[in-house]
């Protein structure tokens, strides 16, 4: 038996050259490195330093505005006062406890006459321009003020005296009534069942200084 015995050829061994693998990432070198970050920590802390102002500003300026009182313009207006001077403060005056009541007059006044009998209840007063009476009659229970005639002449108008109402009689002419007497304007009231009669001659108005008189006319106790 025949064997065959191929011979080995020698094998070429093959080198291969050494192959250069780089890495895909890239590695700065230190310096550059280290400049980078000290821009990213300026950057950082400007960004900082702005958001803190801002911030500052901002609560700041909403505080205030919170806080700031409002001011409200306010208009004053001054009332003018009037001062009421009494015009009677330097009077005389004259109080009667027979009849009952008491007034003022101005100090050239004078009491001329006083009657007090059965027939007369009645005081007189009279100065160089002024002259008047105030006169008593006791009523007899029949009469009032609304039919009241004073010297046959009506009411002419109502008013008041002291509080109280009370009736002014108007004399025109000097021959009116049964009497030839003086014009005249008397005021009549009644207190007590007693007719109080104020009469002013010369003319059927009061002067201002008539009209003072009886303003401060009132009855005692």
């Amino acid at each position: 038996m025949e064997e065959y015995t191929s011979a080995q050829e020698p094998q070429a061994t093959v080198l291969e050259a050494p192959v250069n693998v780089q890495n895909d990432s890239f590695e700065p070198s230190g310096k550059s490195f280290f400049s980078s970050r000290i821009f990213i920590v300026i950057i950082a802390l400007i960004a900082l330093t702005l958001g803190s102002l801002g911030t500052y500003f901002f609560l700041n300026s909403k505080d205030k505005t919170e806080t700031e009182p409002i001011t409200t313009m306010q208009t004053t207006t001054t009332t003018p006062t009037t001062t009421i001077t009494d015009k009677t403060v330097d009077w005389k005056t004259y109080k009667s406890s027979t009849f009952g009541y008491e007034l003022k007059i101005p100090p050239a006044v004078e009491i001329n006459e006083v009657k007090d009998d059965q027939y007369n209840r009645i005081t007189y007063f009279k100065d160089e321009g002024l002259q008047f009476e105030v006169m008593l009659r006791k009523n007899p229970g029949s009469i009032t003020l609304d039919n009241y005639y004073y010297m046959d002449h009506p009411v002419a108008r109502k008013t008041t005296l002291a509080d109280i109402p009370a009736n002014i009689y108007e004399l025109v002419n000097a021959g009116d009534g049964p009497s030839n007497i003086e014009p005249s304007i008397t005021m009549v009231t009644e207190k007590d069942s007693e007719l109080y009669h104020i009469s002013f001659y010369g003319d059927t108005k009061l002067s201002d200084i008539e009209n003072k008189i009886l303003s401060t006319f009132k009855f005692t106790e």
